[in-house]
């Protein structure tokens, strides 16, 4: 019984000291509080959790950007940072990477990434729990997820409370990526395509992990981006030791989706409509849109298989895809000629 008092009274003095413990600094706005608390490695030696109380506080000062070198070495154990290495010939922690700007970018894309990833496994978590009140209908569970009842909005508070600090953090990265893209050597070029955003140019950089124009070749590029032709066929997600060779990620291809959707059809074309509300046809308003549409004509007139033509929804995908390649083709000399670089006589055609 003694040995229970003295429990109880242990706890309560911890809650006390808790409870009189300072407040957070005041000094460090909250937006750079969540994109740096999960900035400090776990202890490892030569990682930030070996620094002391007071370096670990100068680190919280830092903003997501200053942080960038730090958190590129402990995101990739054993990838090199920079040029330097130590006696062992392993990378200096905190070691600039040669070019500033590109390891600024690829690092701050990172977290920004695994941010997004983490927000989006909670509402999907989310949405489940609306699905099962419906009886598992996909339907009425993403209705109920966006109306709820007074029962159902009580059950997903936990998930609102832990996305909200996500969602701080990946609108604060969004930012530095846009700052940080409007830095870039191909900036000015990036600017007179219509839907190619500083941000987007960004996380072209970010999954390239490097500048666009470093790749040997516009297909090394293409095949980076999950773009690439391999043995007659599209890159794609397969098994086995075909896998090693297509070296496809998802993401990568969706980040040029959604660039070609922006770049092909939302800022590319115009779809007027008549005093009925029916469409009176596509009309492109510019460069970029004339492509996509020229080659939509182009895939919708041929036939891959005899007496099989291809459907509207396929010609849009391939004519998409088609602008998504020519993008990067572009984007990709263009680098080279903010550089100084020479490029190869013989450029692949972006079929």
């Amino acid at each position: 019984m003694l040995k229970q008092d003295s429990s109880r009274e242990d706890a309560g003095a911890t809650l006390k000291a808790t409870a009189s413990s300072p407040p957070p600094r005041q000094d460090i706005p909250q937006a750079n509080l969540y994109a740096t608390a999960s900035l400090i490695a776990p202890a490892e030696p030569h990682s930030v959790g070996h620094l002391g109380d007071e370096a670990q506080i100068k680190f919280a000062d830092r903003t997501p950007s200053d942080c960038g070198h730090f958190v590129n070495a402990s995101h990739d154990r054993g990838a090199a940072v920079g040029s330097e290495l130590t006696d062992q010939g392993q990378p200096c922690f905190g070691t600039p990477a040669p070019d500033s700007l590109i390891g600024e970018i690829v690092s701050i894309y990172r977290r920004y990434e695994d941010l997004r990833r983490a927000r989006q496994r909670i509402e999907l978590q989310a949405i489940a729990t609306c699905r099962t009140v419906c009886g598992g209908d996909k339907t009425e569970g993403m209705k109920l997820y966006k109306a709820p009842t007074e029962q159902v909005a009580l059950w997903l508070m936990p998930y609102g409370a832990a996305m909200a600090p996500l969602t701080v953090a990946i609108k604060e990265h969004e930012k530095l990526l846009t700052k940080l893209g409007k830095k870039l050597p191909v900036a000015a070029w990036a600017d007179t395509v219509p839907g190619l955003s500083p941000r987007f140019l960004a996380a072209i950089v970010g999954e390239c992990g490097t500048g666009p124009g470093e790749f040997k070749s516009v297909s090394a590029l293409w095949k980076r981006m999950g773009m690439a032709v391999i043995n007659g066929g599209r890159q794609r997600r397969v098994t086995g030791d075909a896998a090693i060779e297509h070296g496809y990620v998802a993401r990568r291809r969706a980040l040029m989706w959604n660039i070609g959707d922006q770049v092909a059809v939302r800022q590319g074309v115009r779809n007027p409509k008549d005093d009925d509300g029916k469409p009176t046809g596509a009309n492109a308003i510019n460069d970029w849109g004339a492509l996509y549409l020229e080659r939509k004509a182009y895939e919708i007139a041929r036939e891959v298989e005899p007496g099989k033509p291809v459907t509207p929804m396929h010609a849009h995908n391939r004519a998409k895809r088609y602008v998504e390649k020519r993008l990067l083709r572009e984007l990709w000399k263009a680098w080279r000629r903010a550089l100084a670089r020479p490029e190869p006589s013989g450029i692949a055609p972006a079929s």
